[in-house]
């Protein structure tokens, strides 16, 4: 039987379920080293100490409402969030045929999820009924458009080769040569702007870390750790789709595809929580300038280059199913 048949049954969602648990557990692992390793302790300490320590602690720790909260569209926040990193995640595919569903706009639906990302933010600020949450709420809310806007013309340009909405095509058409190649600027943008979608490092104006507080500052046990999960879930999506948009999905040799896919994902991943560690927190007016005046600019810039060079090299183009 294919793989493809294989998932439809029945233990195909659960099976995916725990590979998505198991890939957030791995990075919050890593974020602990890499903490724990800059802050001139022992990377074997940051990863016994931190994220299990904490995870064990939230599960037993008590649920404190605040006063007079909307409690209902408080406690769905952090289950929308982690929802929409599983429904994101539904079109990244481990290897040829093991997708869970290759849609023919597969890149579409997987950008559609970060709106429920915004609603998730959002919601989670309102919820609690205080002024902190609620301000981060709508700084991400006045963000998101400085984010999304060269993140989604840089995943165009990424289509174009394959003249395809589909993941398969995309991952198909990089044959012979990978789009990091074709595309070095597209994939600098998909980084700068990844790190905004999930809010990490030096764009991370909505968790408590920073200096006004932030939505999940109110948050505490079994709530606060569904949101944490969601947190590191759209770090493991926005690195996971980094390899079939740039990196020839699980092209590679000796290995097996899906493993290549993994290996490549924690690549991605491993980056990009060096970066959110050793930069520190851009000031939000100056990036909502820069994002108007320089990264959609140059995602526009990198999407005429990109037809321009498929004009004069047809042969790079691939074929759509």
């Amino acid at each position: 039987m294919s793989p493809v048949a294989h998932a439809s049954v029945w233990w195909a969602a659960p099976a995916a379920l725990l590979l998505v648990l198991a890939g957030i557990a791995l990075l919050a692992m890593l974020d602990a080293a890499l903490r724990a390793r800059l802050a001139g302790q022992g990377w074997q300490s940051g990863i016994l100490a931190g994220p299990l320590r904490q995870a064990f602690r939230s599960i037993f720790k008590e649920f404190r409402p605040t006063e007079h909260p909307d409690l209902a569209l408080w406690l769905t926040a952090p289950v929308l969030l982690l929802s929409a990193v599983m429904a994101a995640l539904v079109v990244m595919p481990l290897s040829p045929g093991w997708i869970g569903a290759d849609l023919r706009v597969g890149i579409v639906f997987f950008t559609a999820q970060f709106t429920l990302v915004a609603a998730a933010v959002y919601l989670a600020g309102w919820g609690p009924n205080s002024k902190y949450p609620l301000i981060a709420g709508y700084r991400f809310i006045g963000l998101m458009l400085a984010y999304e806007m060269p993140w989604a013309i840089t995943i165009i340009a990424v289509s174009l080769p394959a003249g395809s909405l589909q993941v398969g095509a995309i991952v198909a058409a990089q044959s012979h040569l990978w789009n990091i190649v074709l595309q070095p600027l597209g994939f600098l943008l998909y980084l700068i702007c990844a790190l905004g979608i999930a809010f990490w490092g030096p764009l991370n104006v909505v968790s408590s870390s920073d200096l006004a507080g932030g939505v999940d500052v109110e948050l505490s046990g079994a709530p606060l750790l569904v949101w944490q999960l969601g947190h590191y879930g759209l770090l493991l999506a926005v690195s996971a789709f980094a390899v079939p948009l740039f990196l020839g999905g699980s092209a590679g040799y000796w290995l097996p595809g899906p493993l290549w896919t993994v290996l490549k994902t924690l690549l991605i991943a491993t980056l990009l929580l060096w970066i959110s560690h050793r930069l520190p927190r851009i000031a939000l007016e100056q990036f909502m300038k820069w994002a108007w005046i320089l990264l959609i600019p140059l995602a526009l810039l990198n999407i005429f280059l990109v037809g321009g060079i498929l004009l004069i090299w047809p042969g790079l183009r691939g074929v759509a199913p």
